[in-house]
């Protein structure tokens, strides 16, 4: 599958400034709705449980460890999460990205298992698929959790993808892992369980 790099680009840099007028527009003229992005969101920010859990997660590590380290996945502590978690490594300083873990809900969801393979071969729309490598290059930058949401144009049984990004670093302090939580929304506005 094929992106468009620059545009990538680009929009990271619209997304670190907070931008999202060029994004909007394309997702719009597909019929899609977004998306909606907020840097550094408090718990209280946050409406499903799952990414309010995982966001208070990754503050009380930052606390504890001084900073967001690889080692605060831990499959026992992130129970409540588990299902809606995604980890995604950073390949060649954020050129790309690679699913170590796509959840089980997601994936029936969305209808596809994205563990092992990279986020530029997602059968996504390719304007998601450059909007989510966008902002994991952004919060690379950032070092900041980043909320997103959008709605998706044709699909049958979600009306949002909600998500939180929490960057991890590694013992030299550089981003090399997100830990994110993808909560997708029904049509009746709540959190899908399937």
């Amino acid at each position: 599958m094929t992106v468009d790099w620059d545009r990538i680009e680009r929009w990271k840099g619209l997304l670190l400034e907070n931008e999202t007028g060029e994004i909007e527009s394309v997702f719009h003229s597909d019929g899609a709705r977004g998306p909606s992005i907020k840097w550094r969101p408090t718990v209280d920010d946050l409406q499903p449980k799952v990414l309010k859990f995982a966001l208070d997660h990754w503050d009380r590590a930052v606390v504890s460890l001084g900073a967001p380290r690889i080692r605060l996945v831990d499959p026992v502590l992130l129970a409540p999460t588990l299902g809606y978690l995604l980890l995604v490594d950073v390949v060649d300083d954020g050129r790309d990205f690679a699913y170590r873990l796509f959840g089980t809900i997601a994936g029936t969801v969305s209808g596809f298992d994205m563990t092992g393979r990279m986020l530029s071969d997602h059968p996504a729309s390719t304007y998601i698929r450059e909007f989510s490598m966008a902002l994991y290059r952004a919060a690379m930058l950032r070092r900041e959790p980043v909320w997103s949401h959008y709605g998706p144009a044709m699909a049958v049984s979600t009306a949002a993808w909600e998500r939180v990004v929490l960057p991890l670093v590694d013992d030299s302090d550089k981003v090399c892992r997100f830990l994110v939580a993808t909560v997708p929304i029904g049509l009746d506005g709540q959190p899908l369980r399937r």
